[in-house]
């Protein structure tokens, strides 16, 4: 499980820095790229297509709560962790379809671990789309065979 892309939601300081850090110990994270608002956001996912997204739920402008929910409808299969502020955020983005919710100040290790479970579920759906292309492809051949 390597090369994979992550992109964290956050705004310069702290937080954001200390994610980069524990991303850049993670042997299966390739790129770590980063955005401080919701449009600079979805312009990252479409570029880097990322595996995993970290978002902050103490996003600015709207918040994190109408990013989370346009992510999830955009790109159902993008694992989506958010980092909340307290338990009315975390009931919020489970609402809202996160993959996962830890409060913000939980250790490095619970961190990691939830990343890598979201990570190794990436990895799950990548090869499940590539198991249904290759099926329809295969399907595709046969009815083409069969016409001549």
């Amino acid at each position: 499980m390597a090369g994979h892309c992550v992109l964290i939601i956050s705004q310069p300081g702290p937080l954001r820095h200390g994610l980069q850090a524990l991303l850049s110990s993670m042997p299966n994270v390739e790129t770590v790229a980063v955005a401080a608002h919701a449009r600079a956001a979805l312009q990252s996912i479409r570029r880097c297509q990322p595996a995993m997204v970290l978002l902050d739920s103490s996003l600015p402008g709207e918040g994190f709560l109408p990013l989370l929910k346009q992510i999830k409808v955009r790109w159902p299969q993008l694992q989506c962790l958010v980092l909340a502020d307290g338990t009315e955020q975390q009931r919020q983005a489970q609402t809202a379809k996160a993959d996962g919710v830890l409060l913000k100040g939980v250790s490095a290790t619970r961190l990691s671990a939830a990343m890598e479970r979201l990570l190794t579920e990436a990895v799950r759906f990548e090869r499940e789309a590539a198991a249904a292309e290759q099926q329809r492809r295969d399907i595709e051949r046969k009815a083409t065979a069969d016409e001549r």
